[in-house]
């Protein structure tokens, strides 16, 4: 069996640093337990030199590859949103719940042949995404990384002459030298751990307004994307108080979510709930994720990118999200790893944990997680990133704080 040299370097890097980094930090060794690799059939050059990197590691590879049509391996597809009922969508096998909680870790293989399948069944795939919410949060809970494969369909999407072109583009933003990157990112970790506050100034050009949003990032962790979780990654991220998001945000930068272009959005927070948003393309689809539930009315994130081999803006979120010289806000869920007050705890009193911060309005529980980027490589009309006191510009291709 002959694995390609670039699958064997991407499965060293998911396996060997990515997953087993984590697994040291949490103290949860991948060794003689299962670890699930999830992706497309057309992601099999990858699952299988993933299978024996993960056979090399002492763990057992269990792979669930899946067709298009049962996004992200979900029991429930696209054959349930046309023919099912609710409760035959939302259904969850026991099996599956016992499935998660045995796993030692994760590796998602995004990536698909058929990438606007469900592009016109928002309101019901959001339903999938609710209803598969207890396995994701027992997958943050454990070492997890995701990846984007190259795919045909994809290549076209993102407006690639060929398929070879996107995949050797997609390759040379993802196996990175991530020891590397995270003492790049130390600058802007730093002034994010010594400050309390962010302050985004973005311009509509339509409009012709330039907004301000406001939030407190309070004593939240700053983590590091630095290929522990993503490849590629790329980004220095916290959650922001839930509440304290006050004031509007232009995000210009397009994403694709289910086969839908989300672009050109406009939010508007009070009292940290968004009570008004537009788009100029994919409203429909940014209506359904922020009307999902009560937190998809809130912000979960907000990150500064710093994967300078994107040199170019994918629509995929996961490559959107890190191009270097842009920032991002979420929409849902917060990320639990970004609370010292839940580091260390056992499943019962981390959810009595969980549940005060909740209370507190410092953790914004949601069914749903939204990049949404914007681009500060040509700031215009008085657009600045400001941490703390201190203002963040993009120069020589890197940013720069300006003390």
């Amino acid at each position: 069996m002959r694995i390609d040299p670039d699958m064997e370097k991407w499965a060293d890097i998911l396996i060997g640093y990515s997953l087993k980094e984590q697994a040291k930090e949490l103290n949860m060794p991948l060794n003689d337990k299962p670890v699930l690799v999830i992706g497309e059939t057309v992601s099999r050059p990858l699952m299988e030199a993933l299978e024996v990197r993960i056979l090399k590691e002492g763990a057992h590879p269990v792979l669930i590859p899946h067709f298009p049509t049962h996004k992200f391996g979900y029991n429930a597809g696209l054959p349930a949103i046309l023919h099912g009922t609710e409760k035959q969508r939302t259904f969850i096998p026991e099996g599956f719940k016992k499935f998660w909680e045995e796993a030692g870790g994760f590796v998602y293989i995004i990536g698909t042949e058929e990438p606007y399948l469900f592009r016109d069944h928002s309101e019901r795939f959001s339903e999938i995404r609710k209803a598969n919410k207890g396995l994701i949060d027992l997958r943050m809970g454990k070492p997890w990384t995701g990846t984007l494969f190259p795919t045909h369909a994809e290549s076209v999407v993102e407006g690639f002459p060929s398929l070879d072109e996107y995949a050797d583009f997609i390759l040379k933003a993802s196996l990175l030298d991530y020891k590397e990157m995270s003492i790049s990112q130390d600058e802007i970790k730093g002034l994010m751990d010594a400050s309390d506050t962010i302050t985004v100034k973005s311009y509509d050009p339509d409009k012709r307004k330039l907004y301000e949003l406001n939030m407190n990032i309070g004593e939240n962790k700053v983590i590091k994307g630095d290929g522990k979780i993503n490849v590629p990654d790329g980004e220095v991220f916290t959650s922001p108080y839930p509440n304290s998001v006050e004031g509007e945000i232009y995000l210009d930068i397009p994403i694709i979510r289910d086969g839908a272009e989300i672009s050109g959005v406009y939010l508007k927070f009070e009292k940290g709930r968004i009570v008004d948003y537009s788009a100029q393309k994919g409203l429909d689809k940014l209506r359904s994720i922020i009307e999902t539930d009560e937190g998809s009315h809130k912000a979960g994130e907000i990150a500064v990118a710093t994967n300078y081999e994107i040199v170019r803006s994918l629509m995929n979120e996961l490559f959107a999200e890190k191009i270097g010289g842009t920032i991002h806000l979420a929409v849902g869920s917060s990320y639990e790893m970004c609370y010292p007050e839940l580091d260390g705890l056992v499943a019962g009193k981390k959810q009595e944990a969980l549940q005060k911060l909740i209370e507190d309005g410092r953790f914004n529980p949601s069914s749903q997680h939204l990049d949404l980027p914007k681009d500060y490589r040509n700031p215009q009309n008085g657009e600045e990133l400001i941490i703390g006191s201190t203002l963040v510009v993009w120069k020589d291709n890197k940013w720069t704080a300006r003390y």
